[in-house]
């Protein structure tokens, strides 16, 4: 609405809408947005400078321009940035914003995978449905950690990025097409990244990642091509 203005032409509750926001946060996000429409990444650079995000959403929206504009003008994606985008990506859309859904699909681009991000939001059922022990009234439930394997394929070398950059220590689990355990190990992560060289053959694996108290972390599939 900012670059074509015919689209509020006419409409005074639109043009309310920008004249209100222009000079916001919000404003700054969406000139952010023009700018990387438009592939300036020196006015989108600039226009971030100096932001001071209001709240959490404004606060991804930083990170995830941040981050894109690195990966686009380096031509490759840091570790950090990576960490922040797959966190990203494993967010909660109704709190974290919808730029959650751009993270997803960002990452999947620039790994060139194809994984189904779930919501990693918590409910909070009524006393109607569910109790905790305490009777309290309220129940809360998490989904599961997850984690991602990049690059992939890739040569026996990759990185491990986790949901939950708090949890150190976790098992390795390698195993062929046939269900045969190649390789079980102990893993440790810093910063929510873990990076493992493991000497496999060419070939598909699945490996799982076990956590202290033998609970599963989930379980990814591997090409391996030298």
């Amino acid at each position: 609405m900012i670059a074509d203005t015919s689209l509020s032409s006419g409409n005074d509750t639109l043009q309310l809408f920008i004249n209100t926001n222009l000079n916001t946060g919000l404003g700054t996000l969406m000139a952010t947005e023009q700018a990387l429409m438009n592939n300036d990444l020196a006015t989108a650079t600039s226009t971030l400078n100096g932001y001071i995000p209001a709240n959490n959403i404004e606060a991804n929206y930083q990170t995830f321009y941040n981050s894109y504009i690195r990966q686009q003008t380096n031509g490759i994606l840091t570790i950090p940035d990576s960490v922040a985008l797959f966190n990203l990506a494993n967010g909660c859309p109704h709190t974290d914003g919808a730029v959650v859904f751009q993270a997803r699909a960002l990452f999947n681009g620039i790994f060139n995978q194809a994984i189904t991000f779930e919501d990693h939001c918590v409910f909070t059922h009524s006393n109607k449905t569910s109790f905790d022990g305490n009777n309290s009234g309220l129940k809360t439930q998490t989904v599961d950690q997850r984690f991602v394997l990049y690059p992939n394929p890739n040569n026996g070398a990759m990185f491990i990025s986790f949901s939950d950059p708090s949890q150190k220590e976790y098992i390795i689990r390698i195993c062929d097409i046939r269900g045969k355990l190649i390789l079980e190990k102990h893993l440790f992560a810093e910063g929510g990244v873990a990076n493992i060289d493991v000497p496999l053959d060419n070939g598909m694996y699945f490996i799982t990642m076990i956590l202290p108290d033998g609970m599963s972390s989930g379980q990814q599939k591997i090409v391996i091509s030298k």
